[in-house]
């Protein structure tokens, strides 16, 4: 069973491999906050703007809180974002159209 670590591991090798001279889809900057039993249990960060990745706490244009099942969930395409913040499951403060952007962003991990 594929974990939220390597999904996030994905999107860090992604990110690094990214060509910075082309234009960005979705320049804007995330934090997610993986959560287990209620408890926040790991912060990420992407810049996907400048091409950064983080562990910890980052000011971000979106902070998106979720359980790691759900995150599992959408970075493997079995649940659409929108689906999951309209059902509760996600948590999304800071720039709440962004979390539109959440399914092209995850959409990058099965290219």
């Amino acid at each position: 069973m594929v974990t939220y670590e390597e999904i996030f591991a994905k999107i860090e090798a992604y990110i690094k491999k990214a060509d910075p001279t082309k234009e960005r889809k979705v320049p804007h900057t995330f934090l997610f906050h993986i959560t287990q039993n209620g408890t926040v249990v790991r912060t990420y960060y992407l810049d996907l703007k400048n091409l950064k990745f983080a562990v910890g706490e980052h000011p971000a244009d979106c902070t998106i809180t979720l359980d790691h099942a759900m995150m599992v969930k959408l970075g493997t395409g079995a649940v659409k974002a929108a689906e999951a913040i309209a059902q509760g499951h996600v948590k999304v403060d800071g720039k709440k159209e962004l979390a539109a952007a959440l399914d092209k962003v995850l959409e990058l991990l099965h290219q």
